[in-house]
């Protein structure tokens, strides 16, 4: 199963499934933003995160790779910033895959 966003629950006895990252606050991959406009909380956050330079070196995104992300937010196709997190973990995937086809 490709990595998806999983939606965090504290309904007794669930727990956060193999292989599954927190992304919630005030986790390292929690979102700072939150001005309660989620569409603009997930781009400031997208913003933040290209501009960080871990992030253009891979070394922020590289312990993402292949993972499941969990947050706070419904699964009701409204942007999440764990969403964003995804597509740069897969971006990163293709980036270490496509060398090695040649």
């Amino acid at each position: 199963m490709p990595p998806h966003r999983i939606q965090r629950k504290r309904t007794k006895g669930w727990r956060l499934p193999l292989d599954t990252l927190c992304v919630t606050r005030p986790s390292r991959w929690g979102n700072p933003f939150h001005s309660g406009d989620r569409r603009q909380d997930v781009l400031d956050f997208e913003r933040w995160l290209v501009a960080l330079p871990e992030a253009r070196d891979r070394a922020l995104l590289r312990p993402l790779v292949g993972k499941h992300f969990a947050c706070w937010c419904p699964l009701d196709g409204q942007p999440c910033h764990a969403d964003t997190l995804l597509r740069h973990a897969a971006a990163l995937t293709m980036i270490d895959v496509l060398p090695s086809l040649k």
